[in-house]
């Protein structure tokens, strides 16, 4: 094997442990796919109905079905919302496609969380699927009966917290994919001092946020060996002092293109709502899916 040009740079130095770029890169990954699910919110929409329909009309239809989501009662109507939220991503265009990593990161940790709820554990009832003999144990905090499985009631329990927690967690990714943060932040009801805050803050995390990509990916693509955690905290560090800085910079910059620009100290009012043949065929489905629920709950 030839000698390496630079020897000295994979040394280790003192009682600092250095290992080879084979393996623990464990953090790098993390940070990196974090970065990348960060990145995806800021996409802009692909072209689709319910992209082009009025960003305060599907915030209004979302909003009044993930209410009526969230005090559903009867097993059948949770799954009817389901059911619903899917229906409203064959009009989204590829953003069931965006938001599938996010609803299998949730998944496995729904299942971490909720299996246990399943078992005789925590829910007791008719076991249906039995997993093991313990022959009792009680550790006082937790006691585990002889015989441990999978009961009737605690998969009714667990089915419901999936349908309940699964349907709303696609309906709200839904109007963040199929709207951009622009669009959102512009037709929002609030003040206009409000959208003005809001819009800098965007720009100045857009910012900062592609400002935090290109280190990480600076830093492992110039580093031969990968250091011990100490290194680790020293970078981060370093890297949030510089990133206070520049964020003090980019606000700076962006209060003097204002000024350079003109800005005569008033602040534009939101869009008319728009509404035409998309937002009425959007507020046709809600109040179906609406009306559906309130019959199931009677």
């Amino acid at each position: 094997m030839p000698e390496p040009v630079f020897p000295s740079l994979f040394e280790g130095g003192g009682d600092v442990r250095i290992k080879t770029r084979r393996g623990g890169r464990l953090l790098e990954k993390s940070v990196g796919e974090i970065f990348s699910a960060l990145s995806r919110f800021n996409a802009v929409p692909g072209p689709s109905p319910l992209s082009r329909t009025d960003v305060r009309v599907k915030a209004l239809g979302i909003f009044s079905a993930v209410i009526l989501t969230a005090f559903a009662r009867s097993f059948s109507s949770l799954l009817l919302a389901l059911c619903f939220a899917l229906f409203l991503y064959i009009f989204a265009g590829d953003a069931f496609r965006r938001v599938l990593p996010f609803v299998m990161t949730a998944l496995v940790f729904f299942t971490f969380i909720a299996a246990p709820a399943s078992t005789n554990i925590v829910t007791e009832g008719e076991i249906i699927l039995p997993l093991f003999k313990t022959g009792g144990v009680d550790l006082g905090f937790l006691v585990i009966p002889d015989s441990t499985g999978v009961t009737a009631e605690g998969v009714k329990a667990v089915s419901r917290l999936f349908l309940r927690g699964f349907s709303t967690l696609l309906m709200v990714l839904l109007l963040s994919f199929t709207s951009s943060v622009s669009a959102l932040i512009s037709d929002a009801p609030v003040p206009s001092s409000m959208r003005l805050i809001l819009t800098l803050m965007h720009i100045n995390i857009t910012k900062m946020l592609g400002f935090s990509a290109y280190s990480h990916l600076a830093r492992i693509s110039r580093s031969p060996a990968i250091l011990g955690p100490g290194s680790h905290r020293g970078y981060i560090g370093l890297f949030l002092a510089r990133l206070f800085r520049n964020s003090m910079k980019t606000s700076d910059e962006i209060h003097s293109a204002m000024i350079s620009r003109g800005w005569n100290r008033t602040l534009p009012e939101s869009r008319r709502i728009t509404f035409g043949l998309r937002e009425a065929a959007f507020l046709t489905a809600v109040v179906l899916f609406c009306a559906a629920m309130g019959f199931m709950r009677t």
